[in-house]
């Protein structure tokens, strides 16, 4: 398992990319890899929502479970 929790906002959208292509190719069939970001307004390039969005899409990952609440979202992803 490897949990990103706020952190994908401060990197760049080349850099989220990267990141999930590495985190995936860690991850044996079936790992999992929690995302938490917040989604409220931040002064950054790119929100929690982006990031999110950018990360999942970088990578053939399954996602299982997506949960907005309380200017929070979280993530489950799988190594498919």
């Amino acid at each position: 398992m490897i949990v990103l929790s706020e952190v994908l906002y401060f990197l760049t959208a080349a850099e989220i990319e990267t990141t999930s292509r590495l985190c995936y190719r860690s991850l044996p069939k079936g790992g999992e890899c929690p995302l938490v970001n917040w989604t409220g307004h931040n002064y950054l390039p790119i929100d929690g929502i982006e990031a999110s969005n950018l990360f999942a899409d970088a990578s053939p990952w399954s996602r299982s479970l997506k949960w907005d609440e309380n200017r929070y979202r979280i993530d489950l992803l799988r190594n498919s």
